[in-house]
């Protein structure tokens, strides 16, 4: 559970960009995230950036990606083995969430189908 804040989108042709801000409510994991697209997408590539940080000033990257043609996922990112992989969040990843001051923020782009 949390809040979703400045959060929208700007379509310029089959161009969509969507930006936001989500601050969680409480200290338990919030599993995996996702964002309905306000536009349906045509899978293909997205640009994505995303970032936690928490009110104790840790900074962690985050990555996104399509689910399908509807919706985005984003991930934390796991460094313990040889390469980078997605894992879903949880009340210990990408860091410890607080009960306040915490957030996450994401712009990403994609086609619209």
């Amino acid at each position: 559970a949390g809040t979703w804040s400045n959060t929208y989108y700007c379509q310029l042709g089959k161009t969509v960009t969507v930006t936001g801000k989500f601050t969680p409510s409480s200290t338990t994991g919030i599993g995996a995230v996702t964002i309905n697209l306000p536009v349906t997408a045509r899978y293909a590539m997205v640009s994505s950036q995303s970032s936690f940080a928490t009110a104790g000033g840790a900074s962690y990257v985050t990555a996104c990606r399509l689910s399908g043609t509807t919706q985005f996922v984003v991930f934390a990112v796991n460094s313990a083995g040889t390469y980078l992989v997605p894992a879903n969040f949880s009340s210990s990843a990408p860091g410890t969430w607080a009960a306040t001051g915490d957030q996450f923020t994401f712009q990403f782009t994609y086609e619209a189908a």
